[in-house]
């Protein structure tokens, strides 16, 4: 039975020396407990943009109109504006010795232990080389076509 988050979801970046299929091991089995999902730090444009993909995704599970069976993959759906979810996960996926982003409701810093992982927020942090790896090329800050990116999932 999943619980119920309590708030506002937190946000922190990690790094630390980890199997990639190992921790995704983990991250299944914590999603058991409550929504977690974790991002390649390239895919994730500050805060905003991770709480409001996990929102959506968390929205999606609990209405049961998500298009894939983990949160995982729904929550990599709306971070990377992509429908699918082969394609999200290759634009958003972990990828070896890339770091991680976690956003939960748990206890982000129960979870990097449980994970063995080091925080690092500033892998959190939006950048025009993260935008223009989510595809972002307009005249509006990155962060806002970010956050627009999530909208446009809700909205197709």
């Amino acid at each position: 039975m999943r619980r119920e988050g309590k708030g506002r979801p937190e946000v922190a970046g990690a790094t630390g020396k980890t199997d990639v299929e190992d921790l995704l091991r983990k991250v299944s089995e914590l999603n058991r407990k409550g929504y977690l999902g974790v991002a390649n730090p390239m895919a994730v444009c500050g805060r905003d943009h991770a709480i409001s993909a996990y929102m959506h995704a968390k929205r999606a599970f609990e209405r049961g109109t998500s298009v894939s069976r983990e949160f995982s993959g729904e929550f990599l759906r709306y971070l990377t504006g992509e429908r699918q979810i082969s394609k999200a996960i290759e634009i958003g996926g972990i990828k070896e010795g890339s770091g991680v982003i976690v956003v939960s409701e748990m206890p982000v810093d129960e979870i990097l232990r449980e994970l063995n992982l080091e925080r690092d927020d500033s892998l959190v942090a939006c950048s025009e080389e993260k935008a223009r790896h989510l595809g972002l090329d307009y005249p509006l800050p990155p962060e806002e076509m970010a956050l627009e990116l999530v909208a446009m999932v809700a909205i197709l």
